[in-house]
């Protein structure tokens, strides 16, 4: 490749230029097109994660999804404050965590971060289910404090298996 061209990999073509030395070809051409070089195995490209469904996965998108609508009634259909106030909390709590085991749970391979995100899971249902259950059905809130106690033993484990990396 010559200076004055035109290059398909601009950024690395100038760093070649600004430091002067010539970076050895066969690191360039794999960085450039990613074919393998003639002759050289093909890599595997199996990642089993993604071949697995996760179900921590499909409880955070059904959380999530959930605490919308929860989110709209409690906004529209309720008139009662509290009731209304009760919800919108289980609403935010369910979004929040819902969230966080969607986006966590794909990358999560320790048996740890497994279990803490099961217990993020399991407390997020008992929380909200219980603040939901007292605003709409008239049950008694008595799951929301072991929900909650759940969810924090659900972070601080995720915490540790974190620390643990």
């Amino acid at each position: 490749v010559r200076d004055g061209q035109p290059h398909a990999n601009a950024p690395l073509h100038a760093a070649r230029c600004v430091c002067g030395a010539a970076l050895p070809q066969r690191s360039v051409r794999r960085w450039q097109d990613a074919r393998p070089i003639p002759g050289t195995p093909e890599p595997m490209n199996y990642d089993r994660r993604q071949r697995k469904p996760s179900f921590l996965a499909l409880g955070g998108g059904l959380l999530a999804a959930g605490a919308v609508g929860l989110s709209a009634y409690a906004s529209h259909g309720i008139a009662l404050a509290q009731a209304q106030s009760h919800v919108q909390t289980a609403a935010l709590f369910a979004f929040g965590h819902g969230l966080a085991l969607a986006a966590l749970s794909p990358g999560t391979t320790r048996r740890m971060g497994k279990l803490a995100l099961g217990l993020l899971l399991l407390g997020t249902l008992l929380f909200s289910g219980s603040l939901v259950g007292g605003a709409l059905a008239g049950l008694p809130t008595r799951l929301a404090p072991a929900g909650g106690i759940t969810l924090m033993l659900g972070w601080g484990l995720w915490a540790a298996d974190a620390g643990r990396r």
